[in-house]
């Protein structure tokens, strides 16, 4: 998966480009998520429990993780399908969530994964 691993974050979603300025702009995808256990880091339920245990977040499908913390997720109450970025330290609470719109929907985030632009790999 190290091939596609980067997210680049259209220019639209100004809200993302304003917190990040750097260039390229996007999100690097440490792990996308699914339900195997061959992979214990990747492993969606285990992150569910955590966002709910840890940070008591209710309401967000995690897609992919980063070695920070910070994740894409989905909102449960967005109808539109959006994904978003929740960026660990900008949470405040759950009371205050802080999610910033990364891609269209969840076919637009899968399909724009791509090399990493930071590495030789």
């Amino acid at each position: 998966m190290r091939e596609n691993r980067f997210y680049p974050v259209p220019d639209i979603f100004r809200e993302f480009h304003n917190e990040y300025s750097e260039k390229p702009a996007g999100i690097i995808t440490d792990c996308l998520l699914g339900l195997t256990k061959e992979i214990d880091a990747c492993n969606i339920r285990d992150e569910l429990r955590s966002l709910r245990e840890v940070a008591s977040i209710q309401g967000l499908f995690p897609l992919s993780v980063d070695l920070f913390g910070n994740s894409a997720v989905l909102r449960v109450d967005d109808l539109n399908g959006k994904v978003y970025w929740r960026d660990h330290e900008l949470w405040e609470a759950p009371e205050r969530p802080y999610l910033m719109p990364i891609a269209e929907n969840l076919e637009t985030f899968y399909n724009s994964l791509t090399r990493d632009p930071d590495t030789n790999e």
